[in-house]
């Protein structure tokens, strides 16, 4: 265990400002067995007028934000802490990263395509590195801002993306990228799933990591 972090490598730890770094964690903390016990199946005709996959996640999140049971918790200052969601859970809460990978098992749990976004969102008085979730779902394309649960159904101008985490692949945000950019992106894709392969292995053969 990292004492200083208060956690271990599958659970959470620092990551680097890169693709890669972030792209590794992505594939290791997007969690959908964490989040498989909040899911409930309802027949459709049960389902409330307006209901959407993503709204009802993002209610979820307001709901837990609100009562105090998941809150914001800044990193230390020299780790970019990221963590699965059972480390979130456990914690009562982390800061955006966190909370997006939280939100981002909650829609993979339910089949929703998504995202997780890190970027620059602005606000009136600065602009800062953050992460939020995008994809789509049945009512079309969304924005969960994780830190508040807030839903929105097109991009605020705010946020700049700059990657798109997914555990299948990553990239960098199509504003932003070029031919060389292209290649980068796919090495650092084929490196990821080189590693998680051999992960694969090690597991199997019970060789230590």
């Amino acid at each position: 265990m990292n004492q200083k972090n208060g956690c271990t490598s599958t659970s959470c730890r620092c990551v680097g400002p890169t693709l890669l770094d972030r792209c590794v964690a992505i594939r290791q903390y997007v969690r959908p067995e964490d989040v498989k016990h909040l899911i409930k199946v309802v027949p459709l005709h049960q389902l409330p007028r307006g209901y959407t996959s993503a709204g009802s996640v993002a209610q979820w999140m307001r709901g837990h934000l609100a009562s105090g049971s998941l809150r914001y918790i800044p990193d230390p200052p020299t780790c970019d802490r990221w963590g699965r969601p059972a480390e979130t859970f456990r914690r009562g809460g982390g800061d955006c990263d966190d909370l997006a990978i939280l939100v981002a098992s909650c829609c993979r749990a339910m089949n929703v395509r998504m995202a997780v976004i890190v970027g620059i969102m602005c606000n009136s008085e600065e602009c800062g590195g953050h992460a939020w979730v995008e994809g789509e779902d049945e009512a079309g394309g969304f924005l969960i801002e994780a830190t508040t649960g807030d839903i929105r159904r097109v991009r605020p101008p705010e946020y700049e993306r700059h990657f798109l985490l997914t555990p299948e692949s990553c990239a960098v945000a199509p504003e932003h990228i070029g031919r060389e950019t292209q290649r980068m992106v796919a090495h650092i894709n084929a490196a990821v799933e080189i590693a998680r392969q051999n992960e694969l292995l090690r597991r199997a053969f019970g060789i230590a990591s």
